[in-house]
């Protein structure tokens, strides 16, 4: 008799955050902050290594599903605001959830988020070393910005 032939599928979800206008009563413009909005308006901006991952399941109507994932982060630059040199970020696990995995590298807009920080995933938060022209236009604002205040 020979062996069973196991398969294993695996699906891949490339999944996009749903980036409403806060600002619109109706619910139907959508909104991606502009490099600058963000540089301005965040409570902190970083470069971050991801050291490790966490998924929770601590949703009860969805017991085989990860609800959100809770990251320990390792500061590697400060652009803006004041961090620790490492700190914890809970992301939900919905469209509005920015995604990361460990010994990645990103930069992060944070921002105050009524418990702690949160990460805007419709903004210009990005892995590294993709977002290399990003750290180099935002290093231009924030210069411009010393120099007018």
């Amino acid at each position: 008799m020979a062996a069973p032939l196991v398969v294993f599928v695996g699906f891949g979800a490339n999944a996009s955050a749903v980036c409403l206008d806060p600002g619109d009563p109706t619910g139907t413009s959508y909104h991606y902050p502009s490099l600058e909005e963000e540089a301005t308006g965040s409570a902190a901006i970083v470069v971050v290594r991801v050291v490790r991952t966490e998924p929770l399941g601590d949703n009860s109507s969805d017991p085989e599903g990860w609800s959100a994932f809770n990251y320990t982060l390792q500061v590697i630059q400060v652009f803006k605001g004041e961090v620790s040199r490492s700190f914890g970020l809970r992301v939900e696990n919905d469209s509005g959830g920015y995604r990361m995995w460990d010994g990645e590298t990103h930069l992060l807009f944070l921002a105050n988020g009524g418990v702690g920080l949160r990460v805007d995933p419709c903004g210009n938060s990005t892995e590294m070393p993709q977002g290399a022209g990003i750290v180099k236009r935002l290093r231009a604002i924030l210069q411009s910005q010393q120099h007018v205040g």
